[in-house]
C-alpha cells in the first residue's frame, strides 16, 4: 500500500483538496468555489463555515478515492484576512478578507502613530491590505464582537483548529499581519495593544513544517479517515509557491491568481529595510521573502469575466469564458490599439502604495472592440509587474529569469505579454499551482517522509523569450501608462474628500 500527503489550499476564489504520492504526482483534486460577500463598497468578507463545508467535502472524496495511507496533512492559504472567535470556538468575526478596504483610516492612524518603526519592525506598509488595521476597524467600529473575540485567526489556522483543535499559526502568517516582529520572531505587544489584539488573543507562533497535532477522532470518522493523521501548520499560499517552484534569489516568482506577487527569497535582512518593498517570513527556518503585491490581477479579469460579454458568436463562454476572453484578446494587437488600462480596482499597493487609486481604462474610442479591452487588462497588469522589478533593481535585485506560477500562468498569451512588456524571460513549471506542492513538501518534512527534490518534482514545461520586435511598442506604451497613473495620482490622493 502507498503512502500519500493530502493538502488542502484555502484560496481566496476556491478551495483545493488535492492527494500526492512521494513523487509529486497528482492522484486526486477536489476543487469547490468560495463566494465572497460585498455587504458595502469596499468591503470583502467571507463566511469560514463555506471553507469548513469545501475542505470536508474534498477530504471525504479524497480518502474515498486513493487506495493507501494517508500519512499527513499539509495547509496553505490566502494571508492577511482575519477572523475571530470566541471562547467555544464560534465565529463572532467574520473573515475580513485581504481585499478589504474598508479600513482605510485605521491604516492611517497606524502610519501615523508607529512611523517607520512599523515598517522596519514588521516588514509591511501601513495599508488596509493587512490584518491590524483590520482589527482596528472592529475596535473603533464594533467594540462588542471586539469584547468577544478569545483568537484572531488568519484563514489556515482556522481549518488546523478545526481538524485538530490546536489554536496555533506560522511565521509565514503571522508576518503579514502587521504585528508580528520579523527579527526576533514575536509578536509585537504595543501593536497587539494599540489595535486591541493583546491579552493571548493571537495564536502561538509554531514552525511551517512542524505537526502541531492529529486530527481529532470525531474529525477522523466524519471525514472518513482511517485514523488521526498528524497536521502539519503549514504557511501562507506564497510561501507554499516558492517552495514548491523552487524560487531563489537569482529567480523571481510572479504568481497570479486573485491578486498578483512578485517575489525573491533571500537568507537574510538588511538593517534598514527598503521603504518600497515588503518583507516577511519564508516558510523555510532563517529566510525571507521580498515581495510586492498588487492587489487585484485576477480579479480584475474575472470582473471583466462577469460583466462583460463577448459579441455573439462565441457559443463556448458559458462553458470555457478564459479561453474565449484570451481568444479575442489575442486577436487585438500588442499596446491594445492605444488602450491603456490602470489595474487600480481596489487600490495600488506596489509599486504605487495609494490606497485611493482606481482602476481606469484610457483611450477608448467608438472604434475599440472587446478584445482590445480585454488585451488592455492582461497589459496593464504587465506594466505593473514591470513597475515593481524596476522597484527591485534600483535596490539592486534584478532577476533576469521570472517563474510563472498560479492559475494565471495556464494562459501562454499572458505570459508572453508579459515577457514582452518585462523584457525578462519568463517561465512555467510542470505544476504552476505550486502552492499546494509546497504544502504537500513542508507536511512530508513534518511525517519524516522521504521525497523527490524540487527540481525532479516540478520541472520547467514552458518557456517565453521577450520579442525583440515588440520593445518599442511597450517602451511606448508603458511610459505612457507610467504618466497616465502620475497625472491621476492628484485625483487618487484627493478621493476621500470627493467621496
Amino acid at each position: 500500500m502507498s503512502t500519500h500527503v493530502m493538502t488542502i489550499d484555502l484560496g481566496t476564489s476556491v478551495c483545493k483538496v488535492q492527494v500526492f504520492d512521494d513523487r509529486s504526482n497528482e492522484l486526486f483534486r477536489h476543487v469547490q468555489e468560495i463566494e465572497t460577500a460585498h455587504p458595502r463598497p469596499d468591503w470583502a468578507q467571507q463566511d469560514p463555515a463555506t471553507w469548513w463545508g469545501a475542505v470536508r467535502d474534498g477530504i471525504r472524496e479524497g480518502a474515498r478515492h486513493v487506495e493507501g495511507e494517508i500519512a499527513g496533512i499539509g495547509i496553505c492559504s490566502h494571508r492577511e484576512s482575519v477572523l475571530g472567535i470566541d471562547k467555544n470556538g464560534e465565529v463572532v468575526i467574520p473573515c475580513v478578507l485581504w481585499a478589504d478596504r474598508r479600513c482605510e483610516v485605521e491604516a492611517e492612524e497606524l502610519a501615523d502613530h508607529f512611523g517607520d518603526d512599523l515598517h522596519q519592525r514588521t516588514g509591511m506598509k501601513a495599508d488596509p491590505y493587512f490584518s491590524a488595521p483590520k482589527i482596528l476597524w472592529f475596535k473603533r467600529n464594533r467594540p462588542g464582537l471586539i469584547d468577544r473575540v478569545d483568537r484572531f485567526l488568519l484563514p489556515k489556522d482556522y481549518i488546523v483548529y478545526l481538524l485538530t483543535g490546536e489554536l496555533c499559526t506560522d511565521p509565514s502568517l503571522a508576518s503579514r499581519t502587521m504585528m508580528f516582529d520579523i527579527r526576533s520572531l514575536e509578536w509585537w505587544p504595543e501593536m497587539l495593544e494599540y489595535v486591541g489584539a493583546d491579552g493571548g488573543r493571537m495564536p502561538e507562533v509554531r514552525a511551517s513544517s512542524e505537526v502541531v497535532g492529529h486530527v481529532t477522532d470525531d474529525r477522523a470518522s466524519d471525514l472518513s479517515l482511517d485514523a488521526p493523521v498528524p497536521v502539519v501548520a503549514g504557511a501562507g499560499d506564497r510561501q507554499c509557491e516558492a517552495i514548491g517552484a523552487g524560487v531563489d534569489r537569482e529567480t523571481a516568482m510572479e504568481s497570479t491568481g486573485s491578486a498578483t506577487n512578485l517575489s525573491v527569497a533571500t537568507d537574510m535582512l538588511p538593517g534598514e529595510l527598503a521603504e518600497g518593498l515588503l518583507y516577511s517570513c519564508h516558510a523555510l527556518p532563517g529566510r525571507y521573502l521580498i515581495e510586492q503585491g498588487i492587489g487585484s490581477t485576477g480579479l480584475a479579469l474575472r470582473w471583466f469575466r462577469d460583466t462583460f460579454r463577448p459579441p455573439s458568436g462565441d457559443s463556448d463562454f458559458d462553458e470555457e469564458p478564459y479561453a474565449v476572453i484570451d481568444g479575442a484578446a489575442g486577436r487585438s494587437q500588442p499596446g491594445s490599439e492605444g488602450l491603456i488600462f490602470l489595474p487600480f480596482l481596489m487600490g495600488a499597493q506596489a509599486s504605487k502604495w495609494e490606497p485611493g487609486a482606481r482602476g481606469v481604462i484610457f483611450g477608448l474610442r467608438l472604434g475599440h472592440t472587446y478584445g482590445d479591452i480585454a488585451r488592455s487588462i492582461l497589459e496593464g497588469i504587465a506594466y505593473e509587474i514591470r513597475s515593481c522589478i524596476e522597484v527591485l533593481g534600483k535596490l539592486g535585485e534584478d532577476p533576469r529569469d521570472i517563474k510563472a506560477l498560479g492559475g494565471a500562468s495556464r494562459s501562454s498569451l499572458w505570459n508572453q505579454i508579459k515577457a514582452d512588456v518585462t523584457g525578462r524571460c519568463y517561465s512555467r513549471p510542470r505544476v504552476s499551482e505550486a502552492a499546494a506542492l509546497g504544502a504537500m513538501m513542508l507536511a512530508a518534512e513534518g511525517c519524516d517522509l522521504e521525497i523527490g527534490d524540487v527540481e525532479e518534482m516540478n520541472p520547467t514545461e514552458a518557456r517565453w523569450s521577450p520579442a525583440p520586435e515588440l520593445r518599442e511598442v511597450y517602451d511606448e506604451a508603458y511610459d505612457l501608462y507610467e504618466r497616465l497613473y502620475s497625472a491621476n495620482s492628484i485625483i487618487f490622493k484627493g478621493r476621500g474628500a470627493l467621496e
